[in-house]
């Protein structure tokens, strides 16, 4: 299983406190890739699954700014992770409610589970029982 972040796009401010195209917002995504698996229809299918969304970046620091043009998608993550990282959320793990994790264990907890239940379905939306 491989799990892959990457940057979709960033939305930004062509001036911000005296600074030229600064990043405000990135548009992130999170891929997981595991092989392949038979769908509903049987027939075998990419094991795919993926998560996105956007997180508004914090004031720049002038005296550690980089510009628009030798940003890295590697340094924008990084951005995305410290961000997560930080920010502690409920697991939703009903076998311990009161846990906590960061953000980004939990879109990686997500994405998991997606590709567990496209390999091996725990629910299945079988046909109408009374037929057509």
């Amino acid at each position: 299983m491989t799990l892959t972040w990457q940057v979709d796009g960033m939305t930004v401010d062509k001036s911000l406190d005296g600074l030229t195209d600064v990043v405000t917002f990135v548009q992130w995504r999170l891929v997981g890739e595991d092989g392949t698996y038979v769908d509903s229809a049987g027939e075998t299918v990419p094991n795919v699954a993926s998560v996105y969304g956007s997180l508004r970046v914090g004031q720049p620091n002038p005296d550690d700014f980089t510009p628009y043009a030798d940003l890295t998608e590697s340094a924008v993550l990084t951005w995305v992770h410290t961000k997560f990282d930080s920010e502690m959320v409920p697991s939703k793990n009903p076998d311990d409610p009161e846990e906590m994790i960061s953000k980004t264990e939990l879109y990686e907890r997500l994405v998991t589970k997606e590709l567990n239940e496209n390999a091996d379905p725990t629910v299945e939306d079988p046909p109408l029982p009374w037929g057509e």
